[in-house]
């Protein structure tokens, strides 16, 4: 199994790697509390970077970038 932090590092210092990442037009970007092998459960409902993004979008009201 590859360490997922060690995967992204390779990225960062490889020249081919950074070369064939480079070569891809991302539609969307994904942030994320945590990687997908982990569970990130520190607010009330959910993680505290989720609960702090649903309060900043206010129900879809956010108009702002």
């Amino acid at each position: 199994m590859v360490d997922p932090d060690n995967a992204l590092s390779q990225v960062a210092v490889s020249g081919r790697l950074s070369a064939i990442a480079d070569k891809f037009d991302a539609s969307l970007i994904l942030i994320s509390g945590c990687q997908d092998n982990q569970t990130s459960m520190d607010g009330d409902h959910n993680g505290a970077f989720t609960e702090q993004v649903l309060k900043v979008w206010n129900q879809g009201a956010f108009k702002g970038s």
